[in-house]
């Protein structure tokens, strides 16, 4: 009785959590962010003086990078079994291990960039360059070590990799949206010193088009939905 009563139970604890947490977020947001982030930024800075918080925001992004990395090496070699035309789609995940592999490099190396002010190095040829390699080199490692331990837990392997795939395309839709909703980070607020611009987490913001003169970065727009949030969920 217990064990099928288990999910029902496991789900109904989330959700009371979760509503929780959201009820809270949403009444409290602002004084939150004033509370955890404003001790760590100084004045005319949009990055955190924080070594801890700067490293957070560096590797934050590593574990859906990285999970997804092993899981396209997985579907990979799930194909490379298979018989007939089907066969083929190994290259395909391949292919999207070696990006995810690449990506990991580069989202680390783009904020540790940013903070330094050195972020006109993300668009030159010689970088892209050197994260398409460790995304290769990485892809092509977890394959030599762990490929034969894959193939003989496949049964176990193959629904984790199928999760992490699925959590991945959420964090896609996570992307798309960031835009559009044009929320404004609390840092980038207290930048500029001015506050007003604050919305809640339900609300469409407006700041971009009010700021737009001012030539503000697009990332101070891009406070919700948090990827950062997303990849510590899904750790």
């Amino acid at each position: 009785m217990w064990d099928k009563n288990k999910p029902l139970l496991a789900i109904g604890g989330f959700v009371l959590i979760f509503g929780v947490l959201l009820a809270l977020a949403s009444v409290f947001d602002f004084q939150i962010s004033q509370i955890l982030a404003a001790p760590n930024l100084r004045e005319g800075q949009y990055f955190s003086a924080s070594f801890m918080s700067s490293l957070v925001e560096v590797t934050a992004m590593v574990p859906i990078w990285g999970a997804a990395t092993f899981a396209a090496c997985v579907l990979t070699v799930y194909f490379q079994q298979k018989a007939g035309a089907s066969r083929y789609l190994w290259l395909l995940f391949y292919g999207l291990s070696v990006f995810a592999g690449a990506s990991l490099l580069r989202d680390m190396m783009k904020y540790l960039l940013q903070i330094l002010g050195r972020e006109r190095i993300l668009g030159q040829p010689w970088f892209t360059a050197l994260t398409a390699v460790f995304g290769l080199a990485a892809a092509t490692l977890i394959l030599k070590l762990a490929g034969r331990q894959i193939r003989v837990h496949m049964a176990q392997m193959l629904p984790f990799a199928l999760a992490v795939i699925c959590s991945c395309c959420c964090f896609l839709f996570i992307e798309l949206i960031k835009n559009p909703v044009g929320r404004m980070r609390f840092r980038a607020m207290h930048l500029i010193g001015d506050y007003s611009y604050y919305t809640p987490w339900y609300q469409i913001s407006s700041a971009r088009e009010q700021l737009s003169g001012l030539g503000l970065d697009g990332d101070y727009f891009k406070s919700f939905p948090s990827g950062h949030t997303f990849c510590a969920s899904m750790s």
